[in-house]
């Protein structure tokens, strides 16, 4: 079936539409994307993977990431290697949303080590944000 696109969002990004929104991450004039497994590890949580092959001219830490989308459609975790960071396997959790201007951001960010067998390495840290507050214009 095909969508009608709203005039003000072409590509469907801002969609509330959970399954237009996973069609323009897909698009291939954007970027390639497939859904992958879902995941059921951590927190016995099963979650939504979206592996993501962005172009080159699409400025990004790592051309290939793996999404890992939670039962409320948000972003959870972030798989990758980036060549910034020696191409270590990385987890990069994504917690604590809070809303900002009617934008939902993930106000608790940490990013661990990743296992072969992808769970991640609690200790240590390598990165570690916390946002207090945002302004948006």
């Amino acid at each position: 079936m095909e969508r009608e696109r709203n005039n003000t969002d072409p590509d469907g990004l801002n969609s509330t539409d959970p399954d237009a929104s996973a069609e323009a991450w897909r698009s291939e004039e954007r970027r390639r994307g497939e859904d992958i497994d879902a995941w059921l590890r951590q927190w016995f949580e099963q979650r939504r993977r979206l592996k993501v092959a962005f172009p080159d001219h699409i400025a990004t830490h790592c051309a290939e990431q793996i999404f890992h989308i939670n039962g409320e459609g948000l972003i959870c975790r972030v798989d990758y290697s980036a060549p910034v960071a020696g191409g270590a396997p990385t987890a990069h959790y994504l917690s604590d949303y809070r809303d900002f201007s009617g934008i939902k951001v993930a106000t608790k960010r940490r990013a661990l080590r990743r296992k072969a067998d992808g769970t991640a390495i609690p200790d240590p840290v390598f990165v570690a944000i916390d946002i207090a507050e945002l302004n948006f214009s």
